[in-house]
């Protein structure tokens, strides 16, 4: 059951990023020698997700022998259990729009069988020099000279005082070159952030430089190399804050019972003390989060914006769920990259396109797929999913 769980978990990455994907028939060129698999509905995975997380999650038995030599929860059948409801709440709330009925009826049995109930839950990989954090690893390796903090999200975590800033960023101010980025200029100071703007490439970018009053494109934030993202970070699956925070957008919307400010001001808590888990230079003190989260409840009329834009943060590293999430809810309400060179100029990524070898080895299976999701016009980048409506 936990296999189950995690299969799910790892088909809903798949089928997120292409739509349609082979399902039913993947993997069996190993076992059946099916070298060609057909591929299967989002619609229809999704109907099978729910049902292999409900199943699976519910057949899960705390009484029984731990789970032999599985390294996210060390065999605690418990948490793998509230890991399972937590993923059948991610996966029934992706349906908003597509499948409202069958999304409250998942919210249902996601809530009724037990979600994450504190950080001690989280789905978390812990990461080793042997087994690297794949993120941390890119970031904090040759090219982290290439890699800044963008500026709307800084902004927005500036707007608040986010003390998670401190956390994730850090800035070589004036520097002029990667070989300048050293740590006599090395600052955490939140009040000295500067995210870099959209649209530019390594030259362009140079004139943005005055209005942002940074050096040169090496002076602006970065996400912390020497702390946040190295290559024995943790990496996390799904956390409590996350869930929290679909529960409360499930509150709102009549799909469960509680109260969603609580469980909005539990998450944005829950994420802030998360912090300490990248270590003591990332963590946030016990006083600061008490007197953020007492000064950011959820406020009536706003609390689908709010909660959209704090899922957004209290998914970092998990790119995957942000993007996700962000196609379904519209939330943070963002500037597509205005880069003059882009493929869909003014346009998000809302997929990605099936790869090139796919059309050689799976041809036939490949096209079909892309007809029945609307043809060649839907199978760009600013394409859009099954469950992602307009």
């Amino acid at each position: 059951n936990a296999a189950r769980i995690w299969k799910a978990y790892t088909f809903m990455i798949l089928t997120d990023t292409y739509g349609d994907v082979p399902y039913t028939e993947a993997g069996k060129g190993y076992t059946d020698q099916v070298t060609r698999p057909v591929y299967d509905t989002q619609q229809n995975i999704y109907s099978d997700i729910l049902k292999e997380l409900d199943e699976a999650s519910a057949a899960l038995d705390p009484a029984k022998t731990k789970i032999s030599g599985e390294i996210l929860f060390a065999g605690d059948v418990t948490k793998w259990k509230r890991f399972g409801n937590s993923l059948l709440l991610r996966a029934a709330m992706r349906l908003q729009k597509a499948d409202a009925s069958k999304a409250q009826t998942y919210v249902t049995k996601a809530v009724t069988g037990g979600l994450m109930a504190s950080n001690s839950d989280n789905a978390k990989l812990l990461r080793t020099p042997e087994y690297p954090n794949p993120i941390g690893t890119e970031i904090s390796g040759n090219e982290k000279a290439n890699y800044y903090a963008q500026k709307e999200f800084v902004e927005f975590l500036k707007t608040t005082n986010d003390p998670r800033i401190g956390s994730y960023l850090h800035r070589f101010v004036g520097a002029l070159s990667a070989t300048q980025q050293t740590s006599a200029i090395r600052t955490k100071d939140p009040t000295k952030v500067k995210g870099m703007p959209l649209g530019y490439n390594d030259v362009t970018i140079a004139t943005t430089l005055a209005a942002e009053g940074v050096a040169s494109m090496y002076d602006y934030s970065q996400f912390d190399w020497q702390v946040v993202f190295t290559n024995t970070s943790p990496q996390w699956f799904c956390t409590y804050g996350q869930t929290q925070l679909l529960l409360a957008e499930a509150i709102v919307r009549g799909w469960a019972a509680g109260d969603a400010s609580a469980a909005y001001s539990n998450a944005i808590k829950a994420d802030l003390e998360r912090m300490a888990d990248f270590g003591t230079a990332a963590a946030v003190p016990a006083a600061t989060v008490t007197a953020y989260v007492a000064a950011n409840p959820l406020v009536a009329g706003n609390e689908l914006k709010m909660i959209g834009e704090q899922y957004w943060v209290v998914s970092i590293p998990n790119g995957f769920e942000a993007w996700s999430n962000f196609r379904r809810t519209g939330y943070p309400n963002l500037t597509p990259n205005p880069y003059p060179a882009s493929e869909i100029p003014g346009q998000f990524i809302r997929r990605h396109v099936y790869p090139d070898a796919e059309y050689v080895a799976n041809k036939a299976n490949v096209e079909a797929a892309v007809t029945s999701q609307g043809g060649a016009a839907n199978a760009k980048m600013n394409g859009r999913v099954w469950w992602d409506k307009p």
